[in-house]
């Protein structure tokens, strides 16, 4: 019972959510930018990025600057790339968005990819072997706006998963570069920089708590998932 009244509950919060964008004056830089809000119930709510965006300018102030606008145009870029796109197609081709549930066989895959297929192949691969980890009768939510109506924030959470056991999952998707550039050479790094790792970790303490505000309490993972990319490379 637990998993069908969450489900339907965050389902029914996400359709009731707007997102909305105003153009107000930065008083850092005196200038004009774009800021993107939720919508819920008439009362406007920041956005989560927003809100650790500029605390993370401020606790990173020591960091290479240009690690941290490296790092602040990956956070912008995860929710406009190809391969996050295609996640999100690859996850509504085995789940039925209507009922949460996966579905006995997926459906069949798009004529046109906006990535190689050897990397949509790939993503497909650890998707369907991900999902085939959950009891039957989970259920799940993909891209999921949720608020946290207390602390007067809202976002959208890439992946829920509301087991039998009572149990949530929370999961980001997280495309990120591998290459950086040192003394004109381009290179490969092997690791997450410090700086978003801390992004990623607050990101999601801040989803949990808005779950936790609407009343779910027992959490299994609450994970970012990262995906090696090579910008401007068929690689992922």
């Amino acid at each position: 019972l637990f998993r069908s009244e969450t489900f339907e509950f965050f389902k029914n919060m996400d359709a009731e959510i707007q997102k909305v964008t105003e153009r107000e004056l930065n008083p850092n830089t005196n200038e004009y930018e774009d800021v993107d809000y939720y919508v819920f119930k008439g009362n406007k709510k920041v956005r989560v990025t927003t809100i650790i965006s500029e605390s993370n300018k401020k606790t990173f102030a020591n960091v290479s600057q240009d690690e941290v606008a490296k790092a602040l145009r990956e956070a912008k870029m995860q929710k406009g790339t190809d391969v996050h796109k295609a996640i999100q197609e690859i996850l509504e081709r085995y789940i039925d968005k209507n009922t949460g549930l996966l579905r006995d066989e997926p459906l069949d895959p798009p004529l046109n990819i906006n990535i190689p297929k050897e990397a949509y192949r790939r993503l497909e691969n650890h998707l369907s072997n991900r999902l085939d980890t959950y009891p039957k009768g989970t259920r799940f939510l993909m891209e999921t706006k949720v608020v946290n109506e207390e602390q007067g924030y809202g976002g959208t959470i890439d992946f829920m998963a509301f087991l039998p056991t009572g149990e949530t999952d929370i999961l980001d998707w997280k495309t990120t570069d591998v290459t950086y550039w040192e003394a004109g050479e381009r290179k490969k790094r092997f690791d997450i920089s410090p700086f978003n790792q801390t992004y990623w970790k607050t990101q999601l303490s801040f989803y949990k708590r808005a779950l936790e505000s609407n009343g779910v309490k027992n959490f299994r993972y609450t994970r970012a998932i990262p995906i090696a990319m090579e910008i401007g490379r068929a690689h992922v």
